[in-house]
């Protein structure tokens, strides 16, 4: 991300409560907190690691990096 956006940032590395509780403060519904951070929980436990060509396949070419695809949403 830091090569796709200039100036500084600060990364957090939050534990679920205090991810639900962000979530919370920006307005998420209660309800909804709790699947976020089971989303994040599985990511972190690299459940959604894949690698894979299923979707460059599909899309019938290659992938957009990811600071590439950041600096076009930016502009």
């Amino acid at each position: 991300m830091a090569e796709a956006i200039s100036g500084q940032f600060e990364i957090k590395s939050l534990n679920d409560a205090d991810y639900q509780a962000a979530l919370a403060a920006t307005g998420v519904p209660a309800k909804l907190t709790g699947i976020f951070a089971g989303g994040m929980a599985m990511i972190k436990a690299g459940v959604l690691d894949e690698n894979s060509t299923d979707l460059p396949d599909v899309l019938g070419h290659a992938l957009t990096p990811l600071s590439d695809a950041v600096k076009e949403v930016l502009k």
